[in-house]
């Protein structure tokens, strides 16, 4: 089965949100389930001290892109990160939260990769060592 899972996480002014916890959780949990390790992905500036709390939640490795021009999000420049991490140390699975952020990265990386992106999956599984998605 899948050896990789990794979670996007998005950050706003209180730091980690709420949705990006919910993707962890369930990263962890098909993480479990599959004997994979657990990464997540961050950018942003000052983020830094995030890993640690990402860390605490289940990730076993976090990838951290710190710079100034990362403060906010923008596509094209979050986009050359993550499609170069990915091409770096691939996932079998990667999770993104289903926020407006989320939505959009995650589209606009699995069109670059030419791979699948299912997004508004209320549930994720695994069946016959398979990923289902529950919308």
């Amino acid at each position: 089965m899948n050896k990789n899972i990794w979670t996007y996480i998005e950050k706003d002014k209180n730091g980690i949100t709420d949705i990006s916890l919910q993707v962890l959780s369930k990263g962890k949990e098909l993480a479990n389930v599959t004997d994979a390790k657990l990464s997540s992905v961050v950018l942003g500036s000052d983020i830094k001290s995030l890993a640690d709390e990402i860390i605490s939640y289940g990730a076993e490795k976090v990838y951290i892109a710190e710079h100034e021009d990362l403060e906010e999000y923008v596509t094209t420049l979050y986009r050359k990160i993550v499609v170069e991490l990915v091409k770096n140390d691939t996932p079998d699975i990667f999770l993104f939260p289903g926020s407006t952020q989320g939505n959009d990265l995650a589209s606009v990386v699995a069109s670059e990769l030419q791979t699948g992106c299912v997004m508004d999956c209320h549930d994720l599984v695994i069946e016959n060592e398979q990923l289902v998605q529950k919308r």
